[in-house]
């Protein structure tokens, strides 16, 4: 008579799957911890702003108009396109556009605000793509044209009409949404989205005064552009956290499906 081995639970488990039912998908669960990549996510940001810092010091005092200097300020400028930290960015608002995305999957039934975490997503992906391609920047030099009498200057970087339109557009269109989250998250969606919303306009608009007084080169001006990539950057790590948060509370979980095979008899 054999002797049955036997297994540990979690082992007994997966074996009773693969003996009894290969075709079917074993699903795994991938466990997020948002501390951990709040943390993770909070280091790299503190690194390219301190890289920004070096490059800064080392452009306008240390090594000015060297080799060195123009290399530090071409990867990581934080105000550059198509360098470190610019892909950074990108990735954060593309990781909150997929989180989005993952979260209104797993929302079902009534009241669970689907189509907003939806629509939400989409704008993410948007950011994503503005914030890799600058897009905003193509609006400027038209908007500065529609005003032929002439703009303050605040609103030099004239791109921030048009989005602070659709900025309070987007707060009435989720107004009923955003009261509806449970109050931490509502706080941490809060917190995340002033600052970010403030980085990227409100300082937008200090740049302006900066450039009616300062030339683009100077280190007032690189100043301001690094205060509002951080900001936003920071801006951004918060709101994933907060969504790694809410889903940990909803249960949401990224998962994979994989195959069950047949164990050998």
């Amino acid at each position: 008579m054999k002797t049955k081995q036997k297994l540990p639970a979690r082992e007994v488990g997966l074996y009773r799957h693969q003996a009894f039912a290969p075709s079917q998908p074993i699903r795994q669960a991938i466990i997020v911890r948002p501390d951990v990549i709040r943390k993770s996510l909070l280091a790299l940001s503190l690194f390219f702003i301190l890289m920004n810092g070096i490059s800064i010091l080392s452009s306008y005092y240390l090594l000015p108009a060297s080799g060195i200097s123009r290399s530090m300020d071409h990867h990581f400028n934080l105000d550059n396109e198509f360098n470190f930290p610019s892909y950074f960015s990108s990735l954060l608002l593309l990781s909150s556009s997929f989180l989005l995305l993952v979260i209104a999957a797993g929302s079902r039934g009534a009241g669970t605000f689907k189509g907003q975490w939806k629509s939400l997503s989409v704008i993410f992906l948007f950011l994503m793509l503005d914030e890799t391609f600058q897009l905003h920047e193509r609006l400027a030099e038209p908007m500065r044209k529609l005003f032929a009498t002439g703009l303050p200057s605040f609103l030099h970087q004239a791109w921030v009409i048009p989005y602070s339109i659709i900025c309070m557009i987007g707060v009435a269109h989720f107004y009923r949404f955003f009261f509806q989250l449970h109050r931490p998250t509502m706080t941490r969606f809060f917190v995340a989205g002033c600052i970010y919303v403030g980085a990227a306009i409100g300082v937008e608009m200090v740049e302006g005064i900066f450039l009616s007084r300062y030339a683009q080169e100077s280190i007032q001006f690189r100043l301001a552009t690094s205060v509002q990539e951080t900001g936003e950057m920071i801006g951004i790590v918060l709101f994933i956290d907060a969504l790694m948060r809410y889903m940990s509370m909803k249960n949401i979980n990224l998962s994979v499906s994989t195959r069950g095979e047949q164990l050998p008899g």
